[in-house]
């Protein structure tokens, strides 16, 4: 009784650096466009280096941040630097994106879900713990290495909400949801 309930164990990293969407033959850093590997302008880069995760369960309990594998737009390694036990990588972004980040939110890198310890118009900073410096493909990045960025979701969810172009959706029938209705229904 109380407490947490007990943690899963970790399933591990298996999905392509930042990429959702079917399985694909192996490329080597071809442009990968909103259709799959293209000759036409990227939006990202596939590499040849995997990192394989399962996705999250439905049921999992939600202790980080929320990533998807779409490619915003892509940044570039500027430099990393030991500190501690870890390393502070700083990455350039594009202008475009410096309305979803903030000091201690989320931004996934190549695919890896991390927090942003240090912020300024033109770059951030992730700190890396060590055990995600050793198994993932960080540690393979160089200064000017093009990295693939993904924004938070719920941060562009807020973005349209509150944009007048997106008016809400009119109410349902019926009017609001009650209690009594969630009960009924079994919630």
């Amino acid at each position: 009784p109380g407490g947490n309930p007990p943690r899963r164990q970790h399933r591990g990293q298996r999905s392509l650096p930042d990429c959702c969407g079917p399985r694909l033959p192996l490329f080597q850093s071809r442009p990968f466009g909103r259709d799959g590997p293209s000759d036409q302008p990227a939006v990202g880069l596939l590499r040849d280096e995997r990192q394989f995760g399962t996705g999250p369960h439905a049921d999992d309990q939600n202790g980080g941040h929320l990533v998807q594998g779409h490619v915003d737009a892509t940044g570039h390694w500027l430099e990393a630097q030991p500190s501690g036990d870890g390393w502070v990588v700083r990455i350039g972004y594009p202008r475009e994106l410096s309305r979803y980040f903030v000091e201690k939110g989320s931004v996934a890198v190549d695919g890896i879900s991390l927090t942003i310890a240090r912020l300024t118009d033109q770059w951030f900073e992730i700190a890396v713990i060590p055990q995600t410096w050793r198994t993932t493909n960080l540690s393979t990045r160089a200064p000017g290495a093009i990295v693939n960025l993904e924004v938070d979701i719920i941060a562009k969810y807020v973005e349209r909400m509150l944009d007048p172009r997106h008016p809400p959706s009119p109410k349902r029938e019926g009017g609001t949801l009650t209690l009594e209705q969630l009960q009924e229904w079994g919630y």
